[in-house]
């Protein structure tokens, strides 16, 4: 198998003070999943290292795993941007590993709660407090799960996801001559946007076993009874739709955090880290070309002072009854920046 130590391609979105930094894996030394396939080796990465690192973020391999190339476009959109900079073009190379994450008893982390010790896991050291951001292509019907890790703990914490799962244009289903032909589509597109984020507690952390984002769609049925009824649906039991997906979630400077999907593996394009004040005014879109559609709106304002870096007091993180408290002066706020009264 190949080796590999380090290789990676770090876009700065700007070349300034940090606001927004974001990495792009270098996929050139990869096989194709068609290569894998037909016997090419695939590369062999291991734990720790590093797969690129900007001023604010560095991302890496958590667990000794295998890696190929594989390809993001899923439908009829061509491009990802957060705001304005174009992330995805759907025609380029993500990464994907092939080994399922497990926790340390062989369960799946997002049933259990319990951090992965092997498998293909992304891990991003936060330099700085903010928002990450990770792109890739994304899959219904597959579990995700965002570790942090602090102080020798590794607690879920909860995030944002959104995809898009359809083509921007009806025109694309009408060559289609399968079952599934007509019937995976809402005739309003925004309606092809699913967004999910587990239950968590007041501090942002996981208090349920996380499901899979397509859920909505046999719970909402006002909103999603039109995919709900479908073929597909009641065939497979599933709607198992791909496309281009964000995952949103706070970080703290000094803090890594586990980024996965489980019962397969995340076909990571890449990540970002924004500030809190870039946040709150960069939203998620995808485009066919012609059609934008928002994933994600702009984050909400965290509360005043958690992530001021010129504030004279410094904040501290400390754990108390297993769950992140940062304290800044005589405020208390959770991982989420709300004050705790």
């Amino acid at each position: 198998m190949k080796k590999l130590f380090f290789f990676a391609a770090a876009l700065m979105v700007s070349s300034a003070a940090m606001a927004v930094d974001v990495i792009t894996v270098n996929q050139e030394n990869y096989p194709t999943e068609a290569d894998a396939k037909a016997g090419t080796a695939k590369t062999s990465v291991d734990a720790g290292a590093i797969l690129g690192t900007a001023e604010s973020i560095e991302l890496k391999n958590a667990f000794a795993t295998t890696y190929q190339r594989v390809g993001l476009n899923a439908n009829a959109y061509v491009s990802l941007s957060l705001g304005e900079q174009e992330i995805i073009k759907a025609d380029q190379w993500g990464i994907q590993g092939n080994d399922n994450p497990k926790d340390k008893d062989g369960g799946n982390p997002a049933l259990t709660l319990l951090a992965p010790v092997q498998g293909a896991v992304f891990q991003i050291d936060a330099k700085a407090d903010g928002y990450a951001y990770v792109f890739h292509k994304a899959s219904s019907n597959k579990h995700y799960t965002v570790f942090e890790l602090y102080n020798g703990e590794a607690t879920a914490l909860g995030y944002e996801f959104a995809m898009i799962t359809c083509p921007a244009g009806k025109e694309a289903l009408k060559s289609k001559t399968d079952w599934l032909a007509g019937i995976m589509c809402s005739d309003i597109i925004t309606d092809s946007l699913i967004t999910y984020s587990p239950s968590t507690d007041e501090d942002n952390y996981v208090n349920a076993p996380i499901e899979f984002p397509e859920i909505h769609m046999l719970k909402d049925h006002e909103k999603y009874g039109h995919l709900a009824d479908s073929a597909s649906i009641v065939k497979n039991g599933a709607y198992a739709q791909n496309g281009l997906g964000v995952i949103r979630f706070p970080v703290e400077a000094n803090t890594s955090y586990y980024v996965n999907a489980c019962g397969s593996k995340m076909s990571l394009a890449c990540v970002a880290l924004a500030t809190a004040e870039e946040a709150a005014k960069l939203n998620v879109t995808v485009s066919d070309g012609t059609n934008v559609i928002t994933l994600l709106e702009p984050v909400e304002a965290p509360a005043e002072g958690l992530f001021n870096a010129t504030e004279a007091v410094k904040a501290t993180k400390v754990i108390e009854n297993g769950q992140v408290v940062i304290i800044r002066g005589d405020v208390r706020y959770n991982a989420l920046g709300t004050v705790i009264e």
